[in-house]
């Protein structure tokens, strides 16, 4: 299980903050994502492994210049935007 000083330590460098209450239950979950993934990472698989291979620019194909989705379209999914950008809010526990 994940300690509450690594817990700590994984929300300061995220920025976000939880009530205790909340913190417990975080911490459970995450450390069930962790356990899972470490018995993803223990599983043996009979399928091949590919080396990967360097691609040289002829053989990308090249730019088809299209239209545009509208900006103001992209903006009402969030909110409407300012002055035609995305506005992302700071979260954290100084905030």
């Amino acid at each position: 299980m994940l300690t509450r000083e690594e817990f700590n330590s994984i929300a300061e460098y995220a920025l976000i903050s939880f009530s205790d209450k909340e913190s417990l239950e975080m911490m459970k979950d995450m450390s069930e994502v962790i356990n899972f993934a470490n018995k993803v990472k223990e599983a043996h698989t009979d399928l091949p492994t590919y080396k990967s291979r360097s691609i040289s620019a002829e053989e990308l194909r090249d730019d088809i210049p299209g239209e545009c989705t509208p900006v103001d379209l992209l903006l009402s999914n969030s909110g409407g935007g300012e002055d035609g950008f995305f506005v992302i809010k700071r979260r954290g526990k100084n905030e």
